[in-house]
């Protein structure tokens, strides 16, 4: 009521104001006041029924914003051009009224109302929010100076989190925006000054305001401010994933995802809610990290029922309660059940006739499954047998399997099952079955370690923060591939919707992220001192664990597809059938029950056609006490000459080692025969030093490097027209390494630890093709 009687005295003073300026303050004259007395009440009926209909009254005084000044101002006009026509139907031909007044009451009338307003915010925003005397707020810096880091201020200043702040000033990576102004508060510079910022304004909050950051800023950022106790805090932004509309959920502290710099995915949701909508879809593994998130994009496409399939019942019951609280209308269908027996399945499948299978349910902990292989296999192998076979009994339209990089060359019994529930959902496609087929699309999307989930590094990291540590990490160089849950699942869906027969997918994971640099983000993230707050404790490689992973293996292929992050994987066949796969998987199942461990292994490892003890040690190399060993010896277990009999300088040599330590032992080494040696640890780095510096006499490079292989080198520098000779180097003898990694050998290949004299010989050996190995030389030490 308040706010209509101000809106109509705003009007009564908008008209009698417009007559008191047109006569210059003065007197009205006798002969206007007739107008002034009929075209007022006429006027404000006109202003009361205009503004109700603009719904202006429905505005917030202490809210006012620009959207409520334009349309105060579509209102106001409105009524100006709607009382002009009447006034001159009803009065205007016998009162005369000057045409001034009707500009002059616009103006007025529009001020006044929004004049009212704007006082009334103004003195919210300065009144009611101003702090207590002595209360003193936290100085914050904004890093962003764009669309986001205005509506933090505008946030933080009416204090709609709850938290006392004080925006000191903004930073930017636009040279543009610095030394201007947003809402009073100064763009001070660049991002890469953040740190003497914040000593010079005595920041204590550094709030992040940047949706889509180049990859590493933020990390670039965080470790900046190393040892200078502020908290880094951002804003979430909330996503509904059928709709793709973003807005402003609350203020949080930041992540380690936030440090990542992942560029969220942007891909068509409409395939995936045309596919969905209206089906019924099994998620197996509901409970679980990658299996709820399914079950919560799943929903929002408005499907016709949602099965809820975990043998683990917590889990469950908090997942089906959160769908149904969010989602009332949708038909939900919880069931407790292990997918290793199969007449649950098979209940299941019966029951509920599913058009699309969404398999998530595995066991996922390395060194757990490498001391029990038989309970690997039964719930992963047996459970996705059960799983596709009943699938493709009831007809469903497509089934989809979580797979894992840790799929790829395995060197653990996890990664094995797992590599076999690839080949067995592969098999399930081929036309060689003899029974009905109805058309069921059988697919497995890989990728890598997502943030967060139960049991993952993170919450591992966080919860030995929270003790006062120590931080176990296994290894200082290991890295892995990370990606968000959300980004995840949205993939597999897409997948789901695009799978053809057979087809294994493999999700774009960006760069790999090392572990300790991952600890140390986190360190930094709680305020911590690496060091002197809490320290890290390098544990050593645990039984079955990489140093590094892969997405594909020797003789696969990626084949892009529309989707972005998306690609296809293309490969040989499985040359084992059906039949015959079928068969093995049931003995190597059997053996699992009567739990023959370590027959369960070698079955396990012959049928994909590894050998896991080679595998393990070509991945992660010596070990750390072997490395060390090599390093030491090499130069005493080699006949090198002396110095005095050394040559002039022969050439550069370019070595492309995995191991940096090992490129000081090269260079010793060589040091005999005259060369010099630069060596390196990236491909990329060598492939960029290779193209500005032509001046190498060879490349030296480890057969098996991080993402890369020395005959991928060694097709890359072809392809750049160098003609460079390539030799690889190896702890093992050409013909395992042939036979491991199924490949013919085309290029010399060295056995570590090599002489000055074998290298020269590997040399003059490229020009000759026929000759492609060093022989290995008598009384040359060999390490264990």
């Amino acid at each position: 009521m308040a706010g209509i009687f101000l809106t109509t005295l705003c009007c009564i003073a908008a008209f009698v104001g417009a007559f008191v300026l047109r006569f210059d303050f003065g007197r009205i004259p006798e002969a206007q006041l007739p107008s002034l007395g009929m075209g007022l009440p006429l006027m404000v009926v006109v202003r009361m029924i205009t503004l109700w209909g603009f719904k202006v009254h429905r505005g917030l005084y202490r809210y006012t914003s620009l959207h409520d000044v334009l349309l105060l101002f579509k209102a106001v006009s409105v009524g100006s051009l709607v009382f002009i026509p009447l006034w001159l139907a009803t009065g205007g031909h016998h009162v005369f009224m000057p045409r001034s007044i009707y500009i002059l009451d616009w103006m007025l009338c529009l001020s006044l109302l929004v004049g009212v307003r704007a006082s009334v915010r103004l003195w919210r925003i300065h009144f009611q929010t101003a702090r207590p005397a002595g209360a003193a707020a936290e100085r914050a810096l904004v890093v962003g100076a764009g669309n986001l880091g205005e509506t933090i201020l505008r946030i933080v200043d009416r204090r709609f989190f709850g938290q006392d702040m004080e925006v000191v000033g903004f930073v930017d990576q636009n040279p543009v925006k610095h030394g201007g102004r947003i809402h009073g508060v100064p763009v001070l510079g660049d991002t890469k000054d953040v740190r003497e910022f914040i000593k010079e304004h005595g920041i204590d909050v550094v709030l992040f305001a940047i949706s889509e950051p180049r990859e590493g800023l933020f990390e670039e950022i965080v470790a900046s401010c190393d040892g200078l106790h502020v908290r880094f805090n951002t804003v979430s932004l909330l996503k509904d994933a059928s709709t793709g509309e973003v807005r402003v959920e609350r203020m949080r502290g930041l992540k380690i995802e936030d440090l990542l710099g992942r560029k969220p995915v942007e891909v068509d949701v409409r395939p995936v809610r045309e596919g969905l909508a209206g089906q019924t879809v099994l998620v197996s593994g509901a409970g679980g990290s990658i299996g709820s998130e399914l079950c919560r994009q799943i929903s929002s496409f408005a499907p016709q029922r949602i099965v809820l399939l975990d043998a683990a019942e917590s889990p469950l019951f908090e997942i089906d309660r959160e769908l149904r609280e969010r989602y009332p209308d949708l038909d939900i269908y919880p069931v407790i059940g292990d997918i290793k027996h199969p007449e649950v399945v098979e209940r299941v499948f019966a029951e509920t006739r599913p058009g699309f299978v969404y398999h998530a349910a595995a066991y996922k902990h390395v060194p757990l499954m490498q001391t029990h292989p038989d309970e690997a296999v039964l719930n992963n192998v047996r459970g996705t047998r059960h799983l596709a076979e009943a699938a493709r009994r009831h007809a469903c339209k497509r089934f989809v399997m979580i797979s894992t990089d840790k799929a790829v060359r395995p060197t653990n019994v996890m990664g094995a099952t797992k590599r076999m529930c690839e080949l067995l959902i592969q098999s399930m496609n081929r036309p060689a079955v003899k029974s009905a087929d109805p058309g069921t699309v059988f697919a497995a999307v890989r990728f890598g370690n997502v943030l967060g989930s139960n049991g993952s590094v993170i919450p591992i990291f966080q919860k030995q923060i929270d003790a006062g540590g120590p931080i176990s990490v296994t290894h200082p160089e290991m890295t892995r591939y990370f990606m968000t849950i959300p980004e995840a699942v949205s993939l597999v869906l897409q997948c789901g919707i695009i799978a053809e027969p057979r087809d294994i997918f493999v999700l774009d994971m960006g760069t790999p992220v090392k572990i300790m640099d991952l600890a140390r983000n986190m360190i930094r993230l709680s305020g911590l001192r690496e060091g002197v707050d809490i320290s890290i404790n390098i544990t050593g490689l645990r039984p079955g664990e990489k140093m590094y992973e892969e997405l594909v293996a020797y003789g696969e292929e990626l084949k892009p597809t529309f989707v972005p992050k998306i690609n296809v994987l293309k490969q040989a066949e499985n040359p084992l059938a059906n039949e015959v796969l079928s068969t093995a998987v049931r003995h190597l199942e059997a053996l699992a029950v009567g739990r023959h461990t370590e027959k369960v292994k070698e079955l396990l490892y012959r049928l994909i056609g590894f050998d896991a003890e080679l595998n393990q040690r070509l991945l992660t190399g010596f070990s750390e006490k072997c490395v060390h060993r090599l390093i030491d010896r090499w130069p005493e277990a080699v006949e090198i000459p002396p110095v005095e009999c050394k040559t002039a300088p022969k050439g550069r040599v370019l070595a492309v080692v995995g191991r940096l330590e090992l490129g000081a032992a090269l260079r010793q080494v060589l040091a005999g025969v005259g060369y010099e040696v630069d060596s390196l640890d990236s491909v990329a780095e060598a492939l960029k030093l290779l193209s500005s510096d032509r001046a190498y006499s060879a490349v030296l490079c480890d057969v098996i490097m991080p993402r890369s292989t020395a005959w991928e080198l060694h097709e890359r520098i072809r392809a750049m027209t160098l003609d460079l000779p390539v030799i690889a180097m190896s702890e093992y003898d050409c013909k395992t390494i042939g036979e491991l990694l199924e490949v013919e050998i085309c290029m010399p290949i060295l056995r570590k630890p090599f002489s000055p004299r074998e290298f020269e010989a590997a040399l003059d050996s490229y020009s000759d093709p026929s000759v492609n190995v060093v022989p290995e030389p008598g009384g040359v030490q060999q390490l264990d």
